[in-house]
């Protein structure tokens, strides 16, 4: 405490204890110490000159009193400060007024701010009350600072708000430039975390900055920063002012940093659905102050808008993906399909091509092994095509097991570019599926509409494919039909046949012929095959091969494999009364049949109603379809043997089963298909495929049929073969009802002059 005035250069005190020439009474020495402990201020007297002449304090300012007496403002202070304080004191003392000015003070590294209100004195002296106004600067700068923030933060907001979806991506990147210009960092950016793996997805850099880390997609497991895993599954912030700061199982992420020329950062999780979903990061290089309060607090607000913002991205594109992708494959639905086709076909000058593929068998895949299983197959089927097709062309699943896709194409023949693209596409997708144990193949039909020449808007190109499509089924497993002007031509024609098909079903408009099957042990007549025909009053004569699978598809073929089942036991049962003994009549079996539970009932009925013995009937299963319905056939089978009913497989060697599954099943004689017949004498494989059956056959017991028998080579070869039974134009035609009983009347032998060493001998009764 000072306890009077004292000036500089002299060694004297002033009085105050005096009394002025008015009477009133001064301030005592104890008075003004007084004065000074209830105030934090200093008082100086100051001269013309800026000489500091006196100086006063309390004991908390004492050290501003001492800095400041017997010196020159401009020795004191620095050059800023003193300056101002001049300039105050040359305008209190002009005017003769007060005048206010700040100015700064350094003690011990830390710096004081004061501001001093100037009095003017006689002779050029001014007096000013120093006041220390520190703490209040602190607090106004924070509230600067924090206003600035908030600010910030709600221009930032105000980006988020009523954005469309689509533009998100683009609000995060600007914000975070505001944030890293703001902070002053180097590098700005966000991880989304999905599982395991962070990908950078959004990112900001200082301009002139020459690293790129972290760069954009970039992926990291979680394990390549355990540490930091570990601190944002704690949902915490993590700040770092230093690498030296990082404890020691953080060494991945030190050498990491230190890689990247980062010296501090700061972590943000991104929290959204009370879990962590990635995180903002901020980092700088050398030479830098540490983290401010305030500049966390705008991190820590910055990941919340984040995570708000990326929490309705999010949403928006679940929202998308429910409304325009399909669920199970994740590709694009209908809808959105026609969308990017109508955006091709209105900004392509380049042909493309629509197809829509069907693939075959896969209903029945669901029926036999489960809809788990067929998911998967359709699963792997959506990823073959997407790695199939260019970059550009879009892909959707059409519904069950369809997809629709387009494919480029060139000037030039069209027809040969897509039969090319199809035969690529078919090798891809031909090859094995392994799917929960099984192993499946795949085949598909295909239909294709081309733009611009069959169409040049979204609906006709799909109607048009979708016609092909149905042509192509009507070919062959692996149809593939393009569009034409005929094709509606030929689908009115379908259609018409379809509904008269409906109507002969309806009225029983059929006839069945048999063509005979002769044992090569004595050319015995032993059985017969039961065929229907079909000869429709507008239509004419209608071949069994363009009605047979139309009734496949349509379902008519259940009712119309009733009827001839039960013309043939008629047929049976007027022989049997007239005391004509044909031992077994073969009748073909669809899968639909196969699949009905009320099939053996069926049958069981008319064997009574006609008085006939199970062995009487034999049913003709082709390979394929038993193998594609082993499982779901296999107690319909059983059912059907405990009836007597012999089962035939009917085009062996064509499918995909091996003996080895045949004689785990119900089965009594292997049907040889007539390909390998007629091309035994020109493809040694075929050969050596029919002698393997015949002789497997006979090891399992079964017996063999060859169909397709044309002439005698073939049939010489089949009887030094050891085959038991043939059937063809060579033996027999096939022939109407009328002729096969005149056969049976005659009882002659058919082949009586072409008969061999004996096969397996044939008996009336079943084998089993």
């Amino acid at each position: 405490m000072i306890d009077s005035w004292r000036f500089a250069g002299a060694d004297r005190s002033a009085d105050t204890t005096g009394e002025a020439s008015t009477g009133v009474s001064a301030f005592s020495t104890l008075e003004l110490r007084a004065l000074l402990r209830t105030t934090s201020e200093s008082v100086l007297v100051v001269d013309d000159t800026g000489l500091v002449v006196k100086a006063a304090a309390s004991e908390a300012t004492q050290w501003v009193a001492n800095a400041l007496l017997g010196k020159r403002l401009d020795e004191a202070l620095d050059e800023t400060s003193s300056r101002a304080f001049y300039e105050a004191l040359l305008v209190s003392r002009r005017y003769q007024r007060t005048e206010t000015v700040t100015f700064t003070l350094s003690r011990d590294g830390q710096q004081h701010s004061f501001v001093a209100t100037a009095y003017p004195l006689e002779q050029g002296a001014v007096l000013c009350s120093v006041r220390d106004i520190t703490r209040q600067h602190a607090v106004d700068t924070a509230l600067a600072t924090r206003f600035e923030i908030e600010r910030l933060l709600g221009r930032c907001s105000y980006r988020f708000i009523n954005i469309h979806p689509d533009r998100i991506d683009l609000a995060i990147d600007q914000t975070l430039g505001d944030l890293g210009i703001y902070c002053g960092v180097d590098r700005a950016y966000i991880y989304q975390q999905a599982e395991q793996t962070l990908t950078n997805s959004h990112g900001w850099r200082r301009s002139g900055l020459s690293s790129e880390q972290p760069a954009h997609g970039q992926r990291l497991h979680a394990g390549q920063l355990p540490w930091l895993a570990r601190q944002l599954y704690s949902q915490e912030l993590v700040t770092v002012d230093s690498l030296d700061q990082l404890p020691q199982e953080a060494l991945l992420e030190r050498t990491r940093l230190q890689q990247a020329g980062v010296s501090s950062l700061v972590v943000v999780p991104i929290i959204y659905s009370g879990d962590v979903r990635g995180f903002l990061g901020v980092d700088r290089g050398p030479g830098h102050d540490r983290w401010t309060r305030e500049q966390l607090h705008l991190l820590r607000s910055a990941g919340e808008i984040f995570a708000s913002a990326l929490q309705r991205k999010q949403s928006e594109r679940r929202i998308f993906r429910l409304a325009y992708y399909d669920r199970l494959t994740g590709l694009p639905n209908r809808q959105l399909l026609r969308r990017r086709v109508g955006q091709l076909c209105q900004s392509m000058n380049q042909p493309f091509a629509l197809l829509l593929l069907d693939l075959n068998d896969a209903g029945m895949i669901n029926d036999l092994l489960g809809h788990d299983v067929g998911d998967l197959l359709l699963k792997t089927v959506s990823a073959r095509l997407e790695a199939f097709l260019p970059h550009g062309h879009p892909l959707a699943r059409w519904g069950g097991d369809e997809f629709i896709f387009t494919i480029p194409l060139n000037a030039g023949d069209i027809d040969e570019q897509v039969h090319r693209q199809v035969d690529r596409l078919r090798d891809l997708l031909g090859k094995p599926v392994r799917v929960a144990g099984h192993e499946l193949r795949v085949s598909a039909c295909i239909g294709v509409a081309c733009h611009p020449e069959h169409g040049g808007d979204v609906d006709s190109l799909v109607r048009f494919a979708e016609m092909a499509l149905r042509q192509a089924k009507h070919q062959n497993r692996d149809g593939l039909v393009i569009y034409d002007q005929g094709l509606q031509q030929r689908a009115a024609s379908r259609s018409r046949l379809e509904n008269r098909l409906r109507q002969a079903v309806e009225r029983k408009a059929f006839r069945l012929n048999y063509q005979p099957m002769v044992c090569l042990q004595d050319g015995a007549l032993v059985a017969a095959e039961a065929l229907v025909r079909w000869n429709d009053e507008e239509l004419g004569r209608i071949p069994p091969d363009d009605f047979i699978g139309l009734a496949e598809e349509t379902g008519l073929i259940v009712p119309l494999g009733e009827w001839v089942l039960e013309q043939v036991c008629w047929d049976l049962g007027a022989w049997q009364r007239e005391g004509l003994m044909l031992p077994r009549v073969s009748v073909n079996v669809s899968g639909h049949q196969l699949l009905d539970d009320r099939f053996p009932k069926t049958l069981e009925s008319l064997l009574k109603r006609y008085r006939l013995p199970g062995h009487a009937l034999e049913l003709e299963i082709t390979e394929s379809t038993l193998m594609e319905r082993e499982k779901g056939s296999l107690p319909l089978l059983q059912r059907l043997r405990e009836l007597g009913i012999s089962i035939a497989v009917d085009d062996f060697g064509t499918g995909y089963s091996s003996l080895s599954k045949i004689k785990h099943m119900p089965v009594n004689i292997l049907k040889v298909d007539r390909s390998f017949i007629q091309d035994i004498f020109t493809d040694d494989n075929d050969k050596a495929i029919v002698i393997a059956i015949v002789a497997m056959a006979h090891q399992l017991n079964l017996r063999v049929v060859a169909e397709g028998v044309e002439n005698e080579e073939q049939l010489a070869f089949l009887r030094e073969t050891g085959c038991d039974l043939v059937q063809g134009f060579l033996i027999s035609r096939p022939c109407s009802t009328q002729r096969l009983r005149d056969l049976l009347i005659r009882g002659q032998t058919l082949i009586s002059d072409r008969v061999g060493p004996p096969g397996m001998p044939f008996d009336q009764k079943p084998l089993f």
